[in-house]
């Protein structure tokens, strides 16, 4: 990597983008990760409320729609879209987001917008003669110009030099290695490398594309700049004659099929919550109704992110417990009816945390494995008891009577009055501790225990909180006969 590459890549990656390419890195980390890879997504996206809502607008949009009605718990999603599906598709939007939430100048604007429309353009191009690539294809064109944006969002003086250079002509890629000493694309692919983002993506990052899918796509970037610059028909005929070549259709074939195919792209648009740039496209007098200023669209993100907002929701947890049932084979779902257990009880009661804790082999330790809500992987490590040794007694009733209990109903528990161990997961001494336990009972036989409280925005628990959980906890159970891995 030469001097001007590496301190680019510094710069971006020490800067405001820093928390992004944690955020990034961590993804990756969680997909190469074999064991409940799943589960671990899908608490990274409940712990988001904007995040969840986007992802359940994509599993529910026409590319992904189901028979059998619309889906809305992200458990069911990612048993839907699959894994990489989820992955890529929270990456994108995580990287979307938070590039919008940096600057909102028009120069990045436009690139972003030149993203979004080149991803639905491999999608459906490529996706029509390579179904399995699709995914790919879209988000490898979301990040073709991810050096270019990452760029952009430092509000860095080079870019307006840039600016300038490209109104009289010149290429942006070639502008930025004037300016920079190192090209946007070249820049976009050193950073994927930095985190940890392979495959397709760096592979269109290449000046000159090699492969055919590379070229399809690189095609597909240029006429989506084309058309934001608001290029002539003429200027666009040789772009789709050489998509239409590569993809061994007629001119008039490609040209059809890109028109159908942008007549999504305000959808898509809303999907990834991005109607900034609704403004950067000639789609506003077709689609009034999906405008927003910036101001609502400011006041939605921060509404969404205000936790105190949250409320039960009754027919939400109906749908869920609905959706539970109607899951095909739950003895090979069976994680994902856990998952949608913890997500019911997070989303429709608002509860501040749960979380699945499974016995060991030999019964003696009781540990957690995933958990939901305001809560450290700190903190679902110290949720770990030595049931032998006399600790979580509490557990060991939940689980011997097959029963759920509601831990310090009405007037709650002193830390003492809980007995050993539980001084690692309440760091209250004086207040009163409230918490919902519940057992997990498979063909018979208690193997854990579902656990959920309100001790981080110290709210009071309920009746129809513990009424809630109790029907969660009893349709789990009614629909687990296999064994939970």
């Amino acid at each position: 990597m030469s001097e001007k590459v590496e301190y680019w890549v510094e710069q971006i990656n020490k800067g405001d983008l820093a928390v992004l390419s944690g955020v990034v890195r961590r993804m990756q980390a969680i997909v190469s990760d074999d064991e409940a890879s799943m589960a671990k997504i899908s608490q990274a996206i409940l712990s988001d409320a904007g995040l969840t809502s986007k992802v359940l607008k994509t599993v529910n949009s026409v590319a992904y729609a189901q028979q059998g009605g619309s889906i809305t718990t992200v458990s069911k999603a990612s048993l839907i879209l699959g894994i990489d599906n989820l992955r890529n598709i929270v990456l994108s939007m995580r990287i979307i987001d938070d590039l919008l939430s940096r600057n909102r100048q028009q120069p990045l604007l436009k690139v972003l917008a030149r993203g979004l429309q080149t991803a639905l353009l491999a999608r459906s191009v490529w996706g029509k003669e390579q179904p399995r690539q699709a995914e790919e294809a879209f988000i490898a064109g979301l990040l073709m110009d991810l050096g270019e944006a990452a760029y952009l969002s430092l509000g860095d003086p080079g870019a307006v030099r840039i600016e300038a250079l490209c109104s009289q002509g010149v290429d942006r890629d070639q502008a930025a290695q004037r300016v920079l000493g190192i090209g946007f694309r070249e820049l976009g692919r050193e950073l994927a490398k930095s985190w940890n983002i392979g495959g397709l993506t760096q592979e269109v990052m290449k000046t000159i594309p090699e492969s055919r899918v590379a070229k399809v796509l690189h095609l597909c970037n240029k006429l989506s700049g084309a058309m934001l610059n608001q290029a002539s028909s003429d200027d666009l005929k040789p772009i789709y004659a050489q998509m239409a070549a590569l993809m061994k259709l007629k001119p008039h074939e490609m040209m059809d099929s890109v028109h159908e195919s942008l007549e999504s792209l305000p959808d898509l648009i809303q999907e990834f919550g991005a109607e900034v740039l609704l403004g950067q496209f000639e789609i506003d007098e077709q689609h009034p109704e999906d405008h927003q200023s910036d101001d609502s669209f400011h006041q939605e993100l921060e509404i969404s992110e205000q936790e105190e907002l949250r409320q039960p929701d009754p027919m939400l947890q109906l749908t869920i417990l609905r959706e539970m049932a109607m899951i095909e084979d739950p003895r090979t779902h069976l994680n994902t009816l856990v998952s949608m257990t913890l997500e019911g009880v997070y989303r429709g009661l608002a509860l501040d945390r749960a979380l699945v804790a499974l016995l060991s082999k030999d019964g003696r330790v009781l540990s957690a494995r995933s958990i939901v809500g305001k809560a450290s992987s700190e903190w679902r490590d110290r949720f770990r008891f030595d049931l032998k040794g006399g600790e979580a007694r509490w557990c060991i009733e939940s689980m011997l009577r097959k029963t759920t209990l509601w831990l310090g109903k009405n007037q709650g528990l002193k830390l003492t009055e809980l007995g050993a161990g539980i001084e690692r997961i309440f760091s209250v001494e004086d207040e009163p501790i409230q918490a919902l336990v519940g057992p997990l009972v498979v063909s018979g036989k208690p193997i854990g225990i579902i656990y959920a409280d309100r001790m981080v925005s110290r709210s009071p628990l309920t009746e129809a909180d513990f009424q809630g959980f109790r029907h969660f906890i009893f349709q789990l159970n009614q629909l687990a006969p296999g064994v939970i891995s």
